[in-house]
């Protein structure tokens, strides 16, 4: 009998053994079928097991077991904590997955921004090509209008005489208007060159700002991918952490394979005591549903074991884009430090053609200078050889000459000034860039400010939709009440029309009556009897139109004040909806300022 039970033990050991390590085995997923095959095998011989341990109740009733059950039980609460463990870490994996698909996000929408600056840059240097390309243009064309001044000079070297000679001042004039318009155009030329070399300059400065915006993102991103990194470790490690505790878990199901061994023996040796079979029951209905707990356990840790290691694929998953993303940004990196270049090529090309055109302007002047003295020398020259009665004619054209020599100096002073201009506003410029270095880092110091601004505007432009809904509610009432007004002014309009309709119809009679009455005064001489008729008649027009011209009275009257009453209505009317629409205009007008301080702030905050 003691065989018995024991061999009865022995088999229900083995199949809690095989039931509780089965699924952790390696192959058990393709091997699926058989297990289920084996499970239900394994069920009919646990009915079995279980008839026989209803049968050996009465013979196990003696036995005191409990200090060994209290013995298990710290060993099952380690068991608890683990599984409880081993849960918030699968929770953490899923959090941080989470949280590396939102970084991804925001990696591609910084990957999109430098994409859509690095067009901008582009675009902004095809503008600052066709610019370069009309100033050429404007040198070539004030080139020709020099060697037209040039052949006007040689013209007027070879004349001679005194016809020649007035039209020479008559041609020195017009060339001196032509020398002025020159300088109006070059300096205008002069000024579109200072304007393209600040443009350049704050081109300059922008893409000096993105680059380094790109190179914090690089860094910033070369931190996340550090990180990352750290992360795919610490999971390695938790990986390897949980194989530990799977081993461990496996030897304590040894160490309860043995204690089970031991119960078995001791049940085996003291089965004959008839005392403890009410705690051998209850120890055998404990040890059933620790046995089914410890089995729930552990088919859950082999199903967070899984889902950690789907976790793992998709975070390596998410490692492989993350670094592809960063190759992209590298490649970014590159092409906007070839862009830099380019325009640090293209700037210091548009400084050698503006030093190139200041000296050749220069020289050009020094040249006209000279032509000019030539020119006077040879007209002293001829000023002399003239007779007593052209001297009067020579000294007034020698006067003019002195004069465009002195307009001459003065150009030539105006030039050296522009010179010096320049040389300030380079000065100026110096000091510009490092006011904007300084700038920059007030900037990034206001970044805070900023955010805090934002979220301020942010909460303004929220109250300000609400207000801007109601007003529009009510610009809705009061243009239905306008509508409203319209159609009643439109029926006192047809109602006026009518009554002016009415007092044409009654001007009318009156004329009629007027003639009737012209008619029967022609007809009075003819009889005192028709004249008594005549008279009758005449007092009953009188009264009757004396009747009429008080009712157009009344009317005239009554409609002169109501016509007074509706334009007081409208003008009522019209100052409500003016200062309902002022108010509804300010209001999105403060809107839309809001908006575009908001986009504003978004956009300082993007480039700090």
């Amino acid at each position: 009998m003691k065989k018995k039970y024991f061999k009865a033990y022995l088999l229900l050991a083995y199949l809690f053994y095989l039931y509780s390590v089965l699924p952790l085995m390696p192959g058990a997923c393709a091997q699926e079928e058989n297990l289920t095959f084996q499970y239900k095998v394994l069920e009919k011989e646990n009915e079995k097991l279980y008839e026989m341990l209803n049968e050996a109740k009465q013979e196990i009733e003696q036995f005191k077991l409990a200090p060994l059950i209290q013995a298990s039980n710290p060993e099952t609460q380690a068991l608890k904590l683990r599984i409880k463990q081993l849960e918030n870490e699968s929770r953490l994996n899923r959090e941080l997955s989470q949280q590396l698909s939102g970084e991804k996000g925001i990696l591609e929408g910084q990957q999109k921004q430098s994409s859509s600056q690095i067009k901008e840059l582009h675009n902004q240097r095809l503008a600052l090509e066709k610019q370069n390309q009309s100033l050429s243009q404007q040198v070539v064309d004030l080139n020709s209008q020099y060697n037209k001044l040039s052949v006007d000079l040689s013209k007027l070297q070879t004349a001679s005489g005194q016809d020649q000679r007035d039209n020479l001042v008559l041609i020195l004039q017009e060339r001196q208007n032509e020398i002025q318009k020159l300088r109006k155009e070059l300096s205008e030329i002069r000024g579109k060159q200072r304007d393209l070399v600040d443009k350049i300059e704050q081109i300059g400065n922008q893409s000096d700002q993105r680059l380094k915006k790109l190179t914090q993102d690089l860094t910033v991103i070369n931190q996340e991918r550090e990180r990352l990194i750290a992360q795919v470790r610490d999971m390695d490690r938790q990986n390897r952490e949980l194989s530990d505790s799977l081993q461990g878990v496996l030897k304590e199901l040894s160490s309860t394979e043995d204690l089970k061994n031991k119960l078995s023996m001791e049940l085996e040796e003291k089965n004959t005591n008839p005392e403890v079979s009410a705690q051998n029951n209850v120890l055998t209905a404990n040890l059933k549903r620790e046995n089914e707990r410890i089995k729930d356990e552990y088919s859950k840790l082999s199903q967070s074991i899984g889902s950690l290691r789907l976790e793992k694929k998709a975070l390596e998953e998410q490692y492989s884009q993350v670094v592809s993303s960063l190759q992209g940004m590298d490649s970014l990196s590159k092409e906007n430090g070839f862009l830099k270049e380019q325009l640090e090529y293209s700037n210091i090309q548009k400084s050698k053609e503006i030093e190139a055109i200041k000296k050749e302007y220069e020289n050009k002047l020094a040249q006209l200078g000279a032509q000019l003295i030539q020119l006077h020398d040879r007209l002293a020259y001829a000023d002399e050889q003239k007779d007593e009665q052209l001297q009067k004619n020579n000294l007034e054209k020698s006067q003019d000459i002195a004069k465009l020599e002195r307009q001459i100096d003065e150009n030539k002073n105006r030039s050296l000034d522009y010179m010096k201009q320049l040389e300030a506003l380079n000065a100026q410029f110096t000091q510009l860039k490092s006011q904007r270095e300084k700038e920059l880092t007030q900037l990034q110091s206001q970044n805070d400010e900023l955010n805090v601004q934002l979220r301020d505007l942010n909460s303004q432009r929220n109250v300000l939709v609400r207000q801007n809904q109601v007003l529009a509610q009510k610009y809705q009432n009061v243009q239905e009440y306008y509508d409203k007004l319209n159609s009643e002014i439109n029926q006192t309009k047809e109602q006026s029309a009518e009554y002016a309709r009415q007092r044409e119809e009654w001007v009318g009679q009156l004329k009629n009556l007027d003639s009737q009455l012209a008619s029967l005064r022609q007809q009075t001489d003819a009889s005192e009897k028709s004249r008594k008729i005549l008279e009758d008649e005449n007092t009953a027009i009188k009264s009757e139109r004396k009747n009429l011209a008080d009712k157009l009275k009344v009317y005239e009257e009554s409609l002169a004040q109501l016509k007074i009453q509706k334009d007081a209505q409208q003008a009522q009317k019209d100052a409500e909806l003016k200062s309902l629409s002022d108010k509804l205009a300010s209001t999105q007008k403060d809107l839309s300022g809001s908006q575009d301080l908001i986009s504003r702030l978004n956009q300082d905050k993007d480039t700090l």
